[in-house]
């Protein structure tokens, strides 16, 4: 294998156009949808191909490698020249020790020769391929024969020249490169930071605030493991990231659960951050609340979390890393019909507080954020609003229901804009309550300053939070019903 930074062979295929005449158009990029995902019996890992030019003697293409991926041991018929356009990588013949690749590279892999090429550890590599003649695929690169590490001299090259920034000079300035596809963007992240992470989220259906955060910090580079009780369920805009691993997991399931975690450790790159997001409602009065229903909800909100603690306490112990667990400010205000939902976050609340202070020893920071008002496909998945016709709610039942499904109380920010609002405090690095949302500030505020017994007794006034937190929930028709059952019994 040789490294030839100025020399492109494409004489075989230049030879193929005539030799008079006008230009002849010899490769054009193939379309959008033509771009796909390479399969197992060639590569291990993810990779994207994207081909332009391809006949019996001849194929051009850009190959997107992302993290941890690599072609199998082949050869070429009449050789193969690369030259990478973005990131960095390693390429290595049988029996040989790996070359490093960086931008800018080329190498030409002669005939015959066997070998591998992939991506380095912590970047993304696309490299142009031109292969003459067949291609013989001789099965997996073993890891004993693969090195996928930091380049050894990488910590004495300038902060600027990382694969990472890298990467990011070539996509955001050479795109008109001839042979860079705009196919291959979409698989890329938008911005690389400096020293990525790998973040597990849990609950990202379309149209919530897992999957907000998920595109949010994929699109800043980070790897996440989008997770969802189904999958089908998690948007194709965040699948399709090159920096997304999407993961059936439900955290009522102890079964999936470990499965997630046997993918998290093969990836070989630890865990950094977990953001338990996914969690249930459920919206009905206490005296008609069904207590089977009621412990599901725990289930999800309260035991599921803490299971999913557990299940990855030893991998973000070793990264010092971070959790990030979804509250509600209904956590510490009193809101007619959610109460077995409210009383579930106050206790999502509470076991963060106490697991921030027991894991502190260990450098695990954990956040709890107090959601304010956030509109979402949350209330969807709560079962309907059934009352007897012998509930002492049943005249006000439809304004329950509209509380349930969404119809009825404060319209909220986008999952979009809280994820947005979100970002840097999952990233930070302090723990504690975070209060975030429409709404949070005067929760937190009321819920900091004034003290119970004061609220209590401020109960009768319009401004306080009793008052606030009962309108529009029907009391004044319940009333009225009361009182009329009363004089006519």
């Amino acid at each position: 294998m040789r490294l030839l930074n100025h020399l492109l062979p494409v004489v075989p295929l230049l030879q193929t156009a005539s030799s008079s005449g006008p230009v002849a158009i010899i490769a054009r990029p193939s379309p959008a949808n033509e771009t796909r995902v390479v399969l197992g019996d060639t590569f291990t890992g993810d990779a994207y191909i994207d081909a332009s030019h391809a006949d019996n003697e001849t194929w051009i293409g850009n190959v997107l490698f992302t993290p941890s991926a690599r072609t199998h041991w082949h050869t070429h018929e009449k050789g193969q020249l690369l030259r990478v356009i973005a990131g960095s990588g390693w390429v290595c013949d049988k029996g040989a020790s790996p070359r490093h690749l960086r931008v800018g590279d080329t190498a030409w892999c002669p005939r015959g020769v066997t070998h591998w090429h992939g991506v380095e550890e912590g970047s993304f590599l696309v490299h142009e391929a031109i292969a003459y003649g067949a291609t013989e695929w001789l099965g997996a690169v073993g890891n004993e024969d693969a090195y996928f590490g930091p380049y050894p001299d990488k910590e004495k090259k300038d902060e600027r020249e990382t694969p990472i920034v890298s990467l990011l000079r070539v996509v955001r300035i050479n795109t008109d490169h001839p042979l860079y596809h705009f196919t291959l963007a979409k698989f890329l992240p938008r911005e690389m930071p400096s020293s990525p992470k790998t973040i597990l989220i849990t609950g990202c259906s379309a149209h919530g605030i897992g999957a907000a955060l998920a595109i949010k910090l994929a699109e800043q580079g980070h790897f996440i493991f989008a997770t969802a009780r189904t999958i089908r369920k998690i948007p194709e805009s965040i699948t399709s990231l090159a920096n997304v691993h999407p993961l059936p997991l439900d955290v009522t399931d102890p079964t999936t659960i470990s499965d997630a975690m046997c993918a998290v450790t093969e990836r070989g790159h630890g865990l950094d951050i977990l953001i338990n997001n996914a969690g249930a409602g459920y919206t009905m009065p206490l005296l008609d609340a069904d207590l089977d229903q009621a412990k599901q909800v725990y289930e999800a909100n309260v035991w599921g979390l803490l299971r999913l603690v557990q299940a990855c306490s030893d991998l973000l112990i070793t990264s010092k890393g971070r959790i990030i667990n979804m509250s509600s400010v209904g956590a510490v205000v009193n809101t007619p019909w959610i109460g077995v939902y409210s009383s579930s976050k106050a206790a999502v609340t509470q076991l963060s507080e106490t697991l921030r202070l027991e894991l502190a020893p260990w450098g695990v920071t954990v956040v709890c954020l107090m959601a304010g008002t956030v509109t979402t496909a949350f209330h969807a998945n709560e079962p309907e609003v059934v009352l007897l016709p012998t509930s002492r709610y049943a005249a006000i039942r439809q304004t329950i229901s509209d509380w349930a499904t969404g119809r009825a109380g404060p319209k909220g920010c986008s999952a979009d804009e809280f994820a947005a609002s979100t970002v840097d405090d999952v990233l930070g690095s302090t723990g504690g309550l975070v209060w975030k949302g429409p709404n949070s500030a005067a929760v937190q505020f009321v819920s900091r300053w004034c003290p119970t017994w004061l609220l209590v007794r401020l109960s009768p006034f319009s401004w306080s939070t009793d008052r606030i937190m009962s309108s529009g929930q029907g009391f004044n028709e319940l009333s009225k019903s009361v009182t009329s059952a009363e004089r006519h019994p």
